[in-house]
């Protein structure tokens, strides 16, 4: 018996040296960051993983917001300076028609931004490994703007920073187009 004591002290001591390395090596993955080397062809559309629809739903809000401005300019254009009196449609309707174009193409962008945030969230998960904390800060990013001070968004993930600085800006775009228009008064 004495000669197994020794025996399971020694195994366990190298157990605990065996799983010290291990830690070790998964600590140092997660904190390396450089890209994982996946073997896929990344010019593939399979790496990729955008579905069609992601692909619709990204262009198809950008050209809704796109056609809203444009509709918006020469809806303002062809009332601008016009006798308020004398336009097509009144003062007040002018300003919530106008109001109606600000608010769509505001949430067309910020839709689009949207869809680009989570398939560019996938693309980096996928590249990099991030701390489960971090990964919370980067799915709360667009509904809570305290997480921009997260100082990993700055380093390997500062392509989803960009996207939720425009995603925070894009709603100053729908106060200040609607009193972009001047009328004439006329007595």
């Amino acid at each position: 018996m004495d000669t197994e004591a020794p025996h399971a002290t020694q195994s366990v001591s190298e157990n605990d040296i065996t799983n010290d390395s291990r830690r070790q090596n998964f600590n140092t993955r997660l904190l390396d960051s450089t890209p994982r080397k996946s073997g896929h062809d990344i010019t593939s559309h399979d790496w990729w993983r955008t579905s069609q629809s992601a692909l619709l739903a990204m262009f198809g809000f950008l050209l809704i917001g796109a056609l809203t401005a444009i509709s918006h300019h020469f809806f303002y254009s062809y009332l601008n300076n016009q006798a308020t009196d004398k336009a097509v449609v009144g003062q007040i309707w002018a300003i919530q028609i106008g109001t109606a174009f600000a608010y769509l193409f505001r949430t067309a962008l910020v839709t689009a931004t949207s869809v680009v945030y989570a398939q560019a969230f996938w693309f980096i998960v996928r590249r990099y490994a991030f701390e489960i904390g971090t990964l919370d800060d980067f799915f709360d990013l667009l509904n809570n703007p305290l997480r921009l001070c997260n100082r990993s968004l700055y380093g390997r993930a500062s392509i989803l920073l960009g996207l939720a600085i425009v995603s925070w800006l894009l709603p100053i775009s729908a106060f200040l187009a609607p009193g972009a228009l001047t009328g004439l008064f006329t007595l």
